[in-house]
């Protein structure tokens, strides 16, 4: 675990890091705009991409875990969310305690996404519930509408760098994803794809 990722955690699972007043004045004008802004609107999006262009130092990795947790439908203790990893639709996602998302990662929840407790994500992971329709040959692909599924992601589940997560699919206990596998399939409890 990164030096600064094992500062934000101790062995109870509680935040170690003590704010400055920078900090904590930072932390207070985040948490004011985010009760003045509707999750997904331009100004939503816009605070989004600059908490996520912050470093990985653990106040930064607080401001994000304070956003989504006001963005998100539920959200567990100690999330981690690292630089440019970003949520669409984080109101229809809904995460557990002792979550990590690595950087680069990015969860489009067109339909719920519910992640478990105790889960790692590596970087440049995709999570997506919905896609773009493409059964009727005779109509341009732009024009076909989207599906969405939702996708269940159980307890203790390691998902790999590169992995992508595609609608529908539920990732059992204990599973662990590869890195650059595509799941399209279910994955069972204590098994490795």
């Amino acid at each position: 675990m990164r030096t600064e990722i094992a500062y934000y955690y101790n062995t109870s699972g509680k935040k170690t890091h003590k704010r400055n007043l920078a900090e904590k004045i930072k932390f207070r004008i985040v948490y004011n705009k985010l009760k003045k802004i509707d999750v997904g609107s331009e100004e939503w999006i816009e605070l989004q991409y600059q908490l996520s262009a912050l470093s990985s130092s653990t106040f930064h990795c607080e401001l994000r875990e304070l956003f989504y947790k006001h963005s998100c439908a539920s959200c567990g203790d100690v999330l981690c969310v690292m630089p440019y990893s970003v949520m669409s639709y984080a109101s229809n996602i809904s995460i557990g305690e002792r979550v990590y998302i690595n950087s680069f990662s990015m969860l489009v929840a067109k339909e719920k996404i519910t992640i478990g407790n105790n889960v790692l994500i590596g970087p440049h992971v995709i999570i997506n519930s919905g896609m773009h329709n493409y059964s009727n040959a005779d109509v341009d692909i732009n024009k076909q509408g989207h599906s969405a599924a939702p996708i269940v992601i159980e307890n203790d589940v390691w998902i790999g760098a590169n992995a992508i997560i595609l609608p529908g699919v539920t990732i059992g206990k204990g599973a662990v994803i590869g890195a650059n596998s595509l799941v399209n399939k279910d994955v069972a409890s204590f098994t490795v794809v």
